[in-house]
């Protein structure tokens, strides 16, 4: 995913779990793990899903690239004690359909197309500690565009000379990027 979907995806989980931006982590950042409860973001398999689509832009000679891409966002949420991992999931996979969050998504080229099933996968650490958590697949949709500056022809001027012989001299004169 490019910068800004990674952002977005980020900031509503975020609002809706009510963590602080710094508990919700993406996988291989580098940094330390937070303390739970916290996220953690890991996103694989992305690949381009359809066709690209050329549009002109408003600068002269400058095309705008668009490609559907896709990916799996896996969501971690790695819970303390009093929180059932499973069930702050469960509402973030639920609020992802409302309207409102559709529609900021969609605002941002997204879209979120399935969802897989919430599993626990809470599981004993080596101090035998027991470790809260649960999980579940997102499968993302977004569009990645890049402007293509391919250049242009500003005017060209056609000049046509009949003689006596039966051939056409015909002279073009080019003004733009291609002179």
């Amino acid at each position: 995913m490019q910068p800004e979907h990674r952002t977005l995806i980020h900031d509503l989980i975020a609002e809706r779990t009510g963590l602080p931006g710094r508990r919700i982590v993406w996988s291989y950042e580098g940094r330390v793990r937070p303390q739970v409860p916290f996220i953690l973001l890991r996103e694989y398999g992305d690949q381009k899903a359809a066709g690209r689509s050329v549009s002109r832009t408003d600068k002269p000679g400058v095309l705008s690239v668009r490609a559907p891409y896709e990916c799996t966002l896996t969501v971690q949420y790695f819970g303390s004690g009093t929180e059932e991992p499973v069930d702050v999931l469960s509402d973030i996979v639920h609020w992802l359909e409302c309207p409102s969050v559709v529609d900021r998504f969609f605002a941002a080229g997204m879209a979120v197309y399935d969802v897989g099933n919430v599993n626990d996968i809470s599981t004993v650490l080596d101090s035998l500690a027991y470790e809260k958590r649960a999980a579940v697949d997102l499968s993302i949709r977004y569009d990645r565009t890049i402007e293509d500056d391919v250049g242009y022809i500003e005017s060209v001027d056609i000049k046509e000379n009949l003689d006596k012989c039966p051939e056409r001299i015909i002279k073009v004169d080019v003004k733009g990027e291609y002179q």
